[in-house]
């Protein structure tokens, strides 16, 4: 490498050293491809902190990176409540008082109203906790557009028994009433044929852009559902996208990723996660958008249950759901997942007291296949 270039090179990196570092004065726009803030913003007023990361924003190049680490606060408060650690330490161990304070939620807030997305840990893991007192993330400059009030772009809807949770339910109405999103549900016994029939209508009608199904049993705000859009936005060749979600009674997602020739992957590198969607065989519809173009030369039926070559519906049968992504996948349609959502699955769980009265939990169909825990029977 010639001088010059180790001199461009250098110039494109930048490592904040001190909080009069922040002002960035001098420094003309779009010069960095990442700026290392360490564990400045814990020095810097929070009412000051947005127009920091707003100057680190400005001089940053597009896509530039910014790392940051911060004070975890709630861990703060947990050692304080519980005794344990040195919660003083933890805020003045270096002599400087916290001029901040910082949780995940917090974290997540800040960079975005920046013009910023999460991208990683600071180190490049799964893991946002350098030190368990710690937060650390690298934020990418991109800054997703953001959906207009009432939100006519989507229409939600849900097949729903006729007794249901009333958690999710009262969820769906509550994010419908903050995005002013249209929402239809539909009472009957077979969900999926409701579930086609409200699809259908909605794309007949041409009203709106995507269709956001709902199961009765996902627990979720606002805040998912516009990233879920911001992604498809963002990705005009994805047909559904629905969010992570672990399937009941069990430690797995509902889902399969496959490669880029159709294979099945059964793992990943970390790296792998950090992008806006991944591609799927099959996923879930506990709040996934599907994109009403996609399904204007959709043949029907769009949901369809296939028993196994035997006829019999045990292993190897093609659930309704299923029938759905592969035949998506099989007409040419993209579908993906993507890790940027993440939303909760409500069951039913047993909590029993053991032999010393602390509490063990259990799943439902776990009860019912090995009975309760041995630590947990009546003597």
């Amino acid at each position: 490498m010639s001088e010059e270039e180790s001199k461009q090179s250098a110039a494109s990196h930048f490592s904040v050293q001190s909080v009069s570092d922040c002002a960035f004065v001098g420094v003309s726009d779009r010069s960095f491809d990442s700026v290392d803030m360490g564990q400045i913003m814990d020095l810097i007023p929070a009412e000051k902190a947005l127009d920091v990361l707003k100057h680190v924003e400005r001089v940053l190049k597009p896509f530039g990176s910014v790392r940051l680490i911060v004070t975890d606060f709630d861990y703060v408060c947990d050692a304080y409540k519980s005794g344990s650690g040195d919660p003083e330490a933890t805020l003045c161990g270096t002599g400087v008082l916290n001029a901040s304070i910082y949780n995940r939620t917090k974290i997540c807030e800040l960079v975005n109203h920046a013009g910023f997305e999460i991208i990683s840990a600071a180190d490049g893991s799964l893991s946002w906790k350098p030190e368990p007192h710690l937060l650390g993330v690298t934020a990418r400059k991109k800054r997703r557009a953001m959906p207009s009030i009432p939100f006519t772009d989507v229409h939600a809807i849900m097949s729903l028994p006729r007794i249901s949770w009333t958690e999710t339910f009262a969820k769906t109405l509550e994010v419908a009433s903050q995005l002013q999103m249209q929402f239809t549900k539909s009472t009957g016994v077979f969900w999926s044929q409701s579930l086609e029939r409200m699809m259908s209508t909605l794309v007949e009608k041409g009203s709106c852009k995507y269709i956001l199904t709902i199961d009765y049993d996902s627990i979720f705000d606002a805040r998912d559902v516009i990233r879920l859009w911001q992604i498809m936005e963002d990705n005009p060749d994805i047909a559904a996208l629905c969010p992570m979600q672990i399937g009941r009674d069990r430690s797995e997602m509902l889902l399969n990723m496959v490669d880029e020739n159709g294979k099945t992957i059964q793992s990943a590198p970390v790296e792998f996660f950090y992008r806006d969607a991944i591609d799927i065989k099959n996923g879930h519809f506990g709040l996934t958008l599907i994109r009403v173009d996609a399904l204007k030369d959709f043949p029907h039926p769009w949901f369809l249950g296939v028993p196994n070559e035997l006829g019999r519906w045990d292993e190897r049968r093609t659930d309704d759901d299923i029938y759905f992504w592969h035949k998506m996948r099989d007409a040419g349609k993209r579908v993906c997942a993507t890790p940027k959502v993440r939303i909760g699955h409500l069951q039913c769980v047993i909590t029993w007291p053991k032999d010393d009265f602390t509490l063990v939990h259990q799943y439902l169909g776990k009860f019912h296949d090995d009975g309760r825990p041995v630590e947990c029977m009546t003597y």
